[in-house]
């Protein structure tokens, strides 16, 4: 693989300029993938609620208390996440 073709003629002959290490095997990026894919749909690793900008967001994504104060917004998502758990 040459990155920058203007490079190779400053690199000498038989020299070893990456390792095979420096670059991730493809079975280990699909297992990775395949990983985030479950953590992903798993909804038990998932908090029912998070804080989110001015409002709290639940798990399925919806804005909820929009606007309100940052401690109901706080405790909101503890009561949520307590329930969920």
């Amino acid at each position: 693989m040459v990155l920058d073709p203007r490079d190779v003629a400053e690199t000498p002959l038989q020299m070893h300029i990456w390792e095979d290490d420096d670059f991730a095997d493809e079975e280990e990026d699909e297992e990775n993938e395949s990983e985030e894919q479950e953590e992903a749909q798993s909804p038990a690793k998932r908090p029912a609620a998070r804080l989110g900008g001015n409002c709290v967001v639940t798990a399925d994504g919806n804005e909820i208390l929009k606007g309100s104060p940052l401690q109901a917004r706080e405790k909101a998502v503890k009561e949520l996440n307590r329930g969920a758990g």
